[in-house]
C-alpha cells in the first residue's frame, strides 16, 4: 500500500475509546425511565450503526415504539453533549500514528456514524493537535456506513482515487464500507469488535496495534 495518499479513520473504537462513556450515558437514560440497564461489554454489540440503532438495541422489545425511541434519542444526545466536554482518551499509539501521517504528508479524515456535531467536537477536544479534513459524522445528506457514500465523498474532496485511500476502522460496517468504496481496509483489533466479526465482514488485513498501520502505507 505504498501508494496511500490519504487515510480515513472511524472514530469510536478506532481513534478514541468512547465505550465507557456511551454505556454510562445510555444506562443513565434507561434508569431514568425505570428500564433495565446493560453491562458495558454488551454495548459492544449495540454500537457502530448510529444512535438510533444503539437506542433500539438497548431498549426492551416492548418499548421499541417510535415515540419512545425518539424521546430516548433526545435524552441521550442531551446528556452526551455535556459528557463529551470532559474529554475522551485516544487509544495508545494513535497520537504517534497521526504524527507519522503528518510527517509523511498523508491526508487524514474521520468518517463516523456518530452524530456529526459530536464527531467534530470529539476531534477538536480530544485530538486538538491534529487536523482532520474533512470530518464527516452522521448527517442527513449521506447514508451511514456500511454505505460507501461518505467514504467516496471524502475521496472526491481530496481528488484521490479510492485505491489510494486506506480506511481504518474497528467495526464490520467499516470493512463493508471500504469494500463497497473500492478502498483498502485495515481492521483495528484494539476496538469494539471481535476478530471473528471482522473476518465475517470480509476483513483480510487485521491490525493489533495502531503503530502497525505505518507498515501498510
Amino acid at each position: 500500500m505504498s501508494t496511500t495518499r490519504g487515510v480515513i479513520f472511524d472514530m469510536d473504537g478506532t481513534l478514541l475509546d468512547t465505550m465507557e462513556r456511551i454505556a454510562r450515558v445510555m444506562n443513565t437514560v434507561l434508569e431514568r425511565h425505570h428500564l433495565p440497564i446493560h453491562e458495558m461489554v454488551k454495548y459492544r454489540r449495540f454500537v457502530g450503526d448510529g444512535i438510533r440503532v444503539l437506542v433500539e438495541k438497548a431498549l426492551p422489545e416492548t418499548h421499541r415504539n417510535e415515540e419512545t425511541i425518539q424521546r430516548i434519542i433526545t435524552e441521550v444526545k442531551e446528556i452526551y453533549d455535556g459528557e463529551r466536554l470532559k474529554g475522551t482518551p485516544a487509544y495508545p499509539g494513535i497520537p504517534e500514528l497521526l504524527a507519522e501521517l503528518d510527517r509523511r504528508g498523508i491526508r487524514k479524515a474521520i468518517l463516523s456514524n456518530k452524530e456529526h456535531s459530536f464527531t467534530i467536537a470529539h476531534a477538536r477536544i480530544d485530538l486538538p493537535q491534529f487536523s482532520f479534513d474533512p470530518i464527516v459524522g452522521a448527517r442527513p445528506d449521506l447514508p451511514l456506513k456500511p454505505y460507501p457514500d461518505g467514504a467516496l465523498f471524502i475521496a472526491r474532496i481530496w481528488g484521490f482515487s479510492p485505491s489510494e485511500i486506506l480506511l481504518v476502522g474497528d467495526m464490520p460496517a467499516d470493512v463493508l464500507t471500504a469494500r463497497a468504496a473500492g478502498m483498502p481496509c485495515a481492521a483495528a483489533l484494539w476496538g469494539f469488535s471481535d476478530r471473528e466479526d471482522l473476518v465475517a465482514a470480509g476483513a483480510t488485513v487485521l491490525v493489533e496495534r495502531p503503530e502497525k498501520i505505518i507498515a501498510l502505507l
